[in-house]
């Protein structure tokens, strides 16, 4: 959903409501409001707009835009939803011996798990930009709590196919996971066809996303690698739109269809700009990991929640022992507020080191960073200050989140990647 500022006739009984202890969710298109009744009913009354904002959908622009990128690359969508049409798809695909096919997968939650997804707002009464992507949220992205509603493949040709797979078999389309596959973050494709449908593809995996580390250094999202490669802002919104629909929009089957067709074209980039034989190379081993990895997370790892448990409780009474050393180290200041942090190096530092310090970028204030700490650990406080940073993260990283991210299905930790 594209962030943007609500008008303040619909943030004020919003922010009212939220600050009630009241929530905003949406279920597929519906948007629920719970709350104190009439402050429920205030922001019921701009329920149309409020949907507007919080409901994944396109603008007219973006719609024109993903069907002109289509237009461009030569391809249309073509929708599958017989198992004879899939079979023939397929078996056109695989006459033409295509040098690799793209692929994407579209998944909706599963009967059992679906629930409305919260719908998370900031103090402004703005949506924030980083939704909700576990709990409900994340229940798409598990293997074990959905399932694939679409497999989009394009070779190259004029038609994109699209099989519903509501309606399609994975053995009609079997054939398709023995040709070269150009996937982004082929991990996830390759566990929903481990797990629903007991294959695992045969045909040289190449995964253009880890490609993008080797052309340009850094591991972005789809449409981060068209912007890099292309210079083009692709809308991405409708990913979180309601792929358990009965009946899926033009505009959904269009947007999935543009996501095969993205990484045909990436491939086909990158196959131009790795010309160095230890780039191949490195490619070829990252690919070859691929099923290995996917089949390590299907599997996940047991977690003893009793042990951590304790583990938790000695970790929160060494942070209390580590809180009480940095106030005897600096009874004056709170060394953990990044001014007051400030203020004390100005204060401990000789005058050439606090010239030679490094400072932000935004602000040039001292740099308060964990390695510019640890090299001067040994001026007042600091091995304190960076005990209790490390005891923090540590509790915040392998706490009690780590236990919340025990898969409810399989009861194990996912082991991602």
């Amino acid at each position: 959903m594209t962030v943007t500022n609500f008008p303040m006739h619909l943030r004020k009984p919003l922010l009212e409501l939220l600050a009630a202890g009241g929530t905003v969710a949406r279920d597929g298109s519906r948007v629920l409001i719970n709350g104190p009744r009439q402050l429920a009913d205030a922001v019921r009354a701009h329920a149309h707009q409020l949907t507007q904002h919080v409901v994944p959908s396109v603008r007219a622009d973006e719609v024109e835009l993903v069907r002109s990128l289509l237009s461009d690359a030569g391809a249309s969508v073509t929708y599958i939803t017989s198992p004879v049409a899939a079979r023939a798809a397929v078996a056109e695909i695989c006459t033409g011996t295509p040098d690799v096919i793209g692929l994407d997968f579209e998944t909706e939650v599963l009967p059992a798990y679906r629930q409305p997804i919260p719908i998370k707002f900031a103090k402004n009464g703005n949506l924030t930009a980083r939704q909700p992507r576990d709990g409900a949220a994340g229940a798409a992205l598990d293997p074990y709590r959905s399932k694939v509603r679409l497999v989009q493949a394009w070779a190259g040709g004029a038609a994109c196919y699209v099989f519903d797979m509501r309606s399609v078999a994975w053995a009609d389309i079997a054939p398709l996971f023995e040709l070269p596959l150009a996937i982004f973050n082929a991990v996830f494709e390759v566990k929903r066809m481990i797990h629903e449908a007991n294959i695992e593809p045969t045909g040289r995996i190449y995964d253009v996303m880890t490609a993008v580390w080797l052309t340009d250094g850094r591991r972005p999202s789809l449409a981060e690698a068209v912007t890099i490669n292309y210079g083009l802002k692709i809308p991405k919104d409708l990913g979180a739109s309601d792929w358990s629909a009965d009946i899926l929009s033009p505009e959904q089957l269009e947007y999935a269809a543009l996501d095969a067709v993205l990484c045909r074209l990436l491939w086909n980039t990158q196959q131009n700009e790795l010309f160095d034989d230890i780039d191949r190379q490195c490619q070829q081993v990252a690919d070859a990991v691929i099923p290995a990895i996917a089949r390590m997370e299907l599997h996940g790892m047991p977690l003893d929640v009793a042990a951590h448990r304790t583990q938790i409780a000695q970790w929160h009474t060494e942070l209390t022992a580590a809180q009480k050393a940095l106030h005897l180290a600096s009874p004056l200041r709170d060394l953990q507020k990044p001014s007051e942090l400030q203020a004390h190096l100005c204060e401990v530092l000789d005058v050439l080191t606090l010239a030679a310090w490094s400072r932000t970028d935004s602000r040039g204030l001292l740099s308060t960073r964990r390695q510019q700490l640890q090299l001067n650990n040994h001026l007042p406080a600091l091995n304190e200050l960076l005990q209790v940073r490390a005891l923090q993260k540590l509790i915040g990283t392998f706490g009690d989140s780590l236990i919340g991210s025990i898969n409810p299905v399989t009861g194990r930790l996912p082991t991602l990647s």
